[in-house]
């Protein structure tokens, strides 16, 4: 019952921290298209896009395995010397309750690389595909104009102008006479 248990308790943990990893790239690739838009308009493929962002993934599983490994670790520790204690209060032998091998911690951390490499199947297809020209806000330029509380009409009828310092999405809404 106690495995039953644990097993749940680990797949639940796993599968947040797989939508974390998730969550955290797609706002990644949010927050830096006009860099991803960038690097393709100076002759980026879409797969080396997408190997940057599946290596981003795989730096975040292996901080996070590191992480986990370094924190349970100590954790064990600490139980290891609370039992200890409490075995010499009570007049008993120390025992050695648990030990971690090189290769149990190496899985862990490989495990959680592969996991989050999964995780970041979708981020990095989805920034693959990124047009270079489409504005940041993922919007045609008179919904942007409506969002920003300009007249959608002007975006719509006069041509735009190009502007590196002001955000894209406002560059598809400036005009020219």
């Amino acid at each position: 019952m106690l495995d039953l248990f644990l097993g749940i308790f680990g797949s639940l943990a796993l599968a947040a921290a797989a939508l974390g990893i998730v969550n955290t790239l797609v706002m990644a690739i949010l927050e830096r298209r006009r860099e991803i838009g960038i690097m393709k308009a100076v002759g980026a493929s879409d797969a080396d896009v997408k190997r940057l962002f599946l290596a981003e993934a795989a730096v975040m599983g292996l901080a996070g395995g590191a992480l986990g490994v370094a924190l349970g670790w100590v954790i064990g520790r600490l139980i290891y010397a609370g039992t200890n204690f409490y075995l010499r209060r009570q007049n008993l032998p120390s025992e050695t309750l648990w030990a971690v091998s090189w290769w149990l911690a190496g899985g862990a951390i490989t495990f959680a690389i592969v996991i989050s490499i999964i995780s970041g199947l979708y981020p990095a297809a989805r920034a693959a595909k990124l047009d270079p020209v489409r504005p940041p806000c993922g919007r045609r330029a008179t919904n942007c104009a409506k969002k920003q509380g300009l007249n959608p009409n002007l975006a719509r009828s006069r041509r735009s102008s190009y502007d590196p310092g002001r955000p894209l999405c406002r560059q598809s809404l400036a005009v020219t006479k």
